[in-house]
């Protein structure tokens, strides 16, 4: 199945998506900040997602780019919306800690509110679920870094809208 050209759709990212942990994803992460400034794409962060790299052990060089992206307010959600991050959540959720998915949760529908597109992200619990929780979400694509940069440059060589 051919993928969305993330040129024409938002891209929101988890704040595990820009951690340095190998050279590849290093330069993937630096190759994605670069990118969002020449407005190759739209990169979003949700307001949740800036917060936790003023609050994390993020390396300063990360922070930095991080703080020049568009980033979203938070707001109070509507009623459909509030029910869309719910059904979400109790997806995510599962048999796991109370509070630990609502974050996550939030990213996806805050996405979806936006029009959808691609949320990068590491975390398996959202990845392994993704089939569950799509039918309230399913304008929104979950992948990795290294996924996402597969899927630009093949957009970029086809030179398609999809």
């Amino acid at each position: 199945m051919k993928k969305k050209n993330p040129k024409y759709f938002h891209t929101a990212i988890d704040a595990n998506a820009l951690d340095p942990v190998t050279p590849e994803r290093k330069r993937d992460a630096a190759r994605l900040l670069e990118l969002s400034r020449k407005r190759a794409i739209s990169l979003i962060l949700p307001y949740s997602v800036r917060k936790e790299f003023e609050n994390r052990g993020t390396p300063e060089e990360i922070r930095r780019a991080a703080g020049e992206q568009i980033f979203t307010i938070e707001t109070e959600r509507t009623l459909e919306e509030e029910a869309r991050a719910s059904k979400i959540l109790a997806v995510l959720q599962g048999n796991a800690k109370a509070g630990r998915h609502d974050a996550d949760a939030g990213h996806i529908a805050e996405l979806e509110k936006y029009g959808g597109g691609y949320f990068i992200t590491y975390d398996d619990r959202i990845r392994d679920r993704q089939s569950e929780w799509r039918q309230f979400a399913p304008s929104v694509e979950i992948v990795t870094l290294e996924e996402y940069m597969t899927i630009f440059d093949e957009g970029q060589s086809d030179g398609t809208k999809s």
